[in-house]
């Protein structure tokens, strides 16, 4: 059973990994939006990676490790919240304020604001936690992760440690996950106006921007259906302990979360031709040297 957990994440580490691979390649997308992508992707397959590990082997809590691990996956899993937030705000940016197309990955003010949210945010959580944990304080005491005690992450899922420092942030993110897609669908009426007014003009530039607007707009769609509901969904049922057959097949969809992800961003027409055209010219490349 704990090997059949284990393998249930790998497809998603896989797909992760191929995502970070093809982001790696394509300059295009390299710009800022990709380079979120990238975080986010990284983080993701670090925690998914350790929770499979988690599965394939038994909990040794006289491990030195085992403290540390736990702690690490709990920081993985929150920064990887924390890029889907910057994500979806990105998103949400380039469709409000029409921000250019080309935007380079040179650092910039709100580059930097987002890695002190996403690093510093899980950093301060995570190293509050393992204060609570090794508090002389009682109350403190109540509120710990318990992370290592009789397990090398959360013990109980109806416990207070796993509500406040797993289950309370993440529930957050993701319900301002779902606020910023609900702008986002309200300003899709807006485009759809300005993709008919397009289409009676005939400058490339336009049409260049709107198609990639609608783009984006499409992308944010896919990722409210795949971050968005089903993670919050299950965050739901950790908390208020519903066992339905729906929540079942939610949980499994964030196991093959990996595997959406790489639908998404990478198995598309445009992404899959530029890869065959870089990977042929490579191919003469070499031949012809």
């Amino acid at each position: 059973m704990r090997l059949v957990f284990a393998t249930s994440f790998m497809p998603s580490v896989v797909c992760l990994a191929l995502t970070l691979l093809v982001y790696s390649t394509l300059p295009y997308l390299r710009n800022v939006h990709g380079y979120y992508v990238m975080c986010y992707v990284a983080c993701q397959f670090v925690s998914y990676f350790c929770h499979a590990i988690q599965a394939m082997t038994i909990d040794d809590i006289n491990s030195p490790l085992c403290i540390p691990f736990g702690y690490f996956t709990l920081f993985t899993y929150l920064t990887s919240y924390c890029w889907v937030n910057v994500i979806c705000f990105d998103i949400y940016w380039m469709l409000r304020y029409n921000n250019s197309i080309n935007r380079n990955t040179s650092i910039s003010v709100s580059t930097v604001m987002c890695h002190i949210y996403c690093w510093g945010f899980s950093i301060v959580w995570v190293c509050t936690g393992y204060l609570f944990q090794h508090s002389q304080h009682k109350t403190l005491l109540k509120l710990a992760p318990d992370i290592g005690y009789r397990s090398c992450w959360f013990f109980e899922y109806n416990g207070n440690g796993i509500l406040i420092f797993y289950l309370i942030p993440s529930c957050v993110m993701l319900t301002v996950n779902l606020i910023l897609f609900f702008l986002i669908t309200i300003h899709s009426s807006r485009i759809k106006s300005e993709l008919n007014e397009f289409q009676q003009t005939d400058s490339p530039k336009i049409e260049i921007f709107f198609v990639y607007k609608s783009e984006k707009l499409e992308m944010s769609i896919k990722l409210f259906l795949l971050m968005g509901i089903p993670y919050l969904l299950r965050t739901l049922q950790i908390i208020f302990r519903i066992h339905w057959i729906i929540f079942d097949f939610f949980r499994i969809i964030n196991r093959l979360h990996g595997v959406l992800i790489f639908i998404i961003f990478v198995a598309k027409r445009k992404v899959i031709l530029d890869l065959r055209n870089k990977f042929r010219g490579s191919m003469n490349q070499s031949e012809s040297t």
